[in-house]
């Protein structure tokens, strides 16, 4: 495991209680280092109270997981060396992907993949998502059944309906 890889799953392990104390679904969390500074994106969702497609997260939630998650950073220096900026934020409109929950919640949406590695001769997938099985996302691309194995996917966003 890579030390992102291993920031990311810590700081998925801290948001996820702060996330659910709050009635929040922690979407994923991204640690991106950059020369001198790091970033950290915390996702959260929750569904909207009209019942309409869309996040229901309002700034008020991005700010108080914002504050919890700080406290637990300020204290624990080894986790993030140096500097760091804190992002908290809906999922947006190109809705990441990032669990296998994800693809099966949003089976019959469209979406796009990306793999680190060819599937079929291919790294780009854009099609309706139509389950998660054995450990793979299965996509409808062209109305044929494409199995891309979960390991391999680098990104995957839902595309937005208007």
């Amino acid at each position: 495991m890579s030390s992102a890889d291993h920031i990311e799953k810590t700081l998925s392990e801290l948001a996820e209680p702060i996330c659910a104390a709050r009635g929040l679904e922690l979407v994923g969390v991204r640690y991106l280092a950059q020369k001198g500074s790091a970033t950290v994106q915390v996702i959260i969702d929750k569904e909207r109270d009209d019942g309409l497609d869309g996040s229901g997260v309002d700034v008020d939630d991005c700010a108080a997981v914002s504050r919890a998650l700080s406290a637990y950073l300020d204290e624990d220096e080894d986790l993030i060396r140096g500097k760091y900026s804190l992002e908290v934020s809906s999922p947006g409109l190109e809705r990441p992907l990032m669990k296998p929950e994800h693809f099966e919640r949003f089976v019959g949406r469209e979406a796009r993949v990306k793999t680190a590695v060819p599937v079929e001769g291919q790294r780009n997938f854009k099609g309706i998502i139509r389950g998660f099985v054995d450990g793979s996302v299965i996509l409808e691309e062209g109305g044929k059944e494409k199995r891309v194995p979960f390991e391999n996917v680098v990104k995957a966003n839902l595309i937005p309906r208007f």
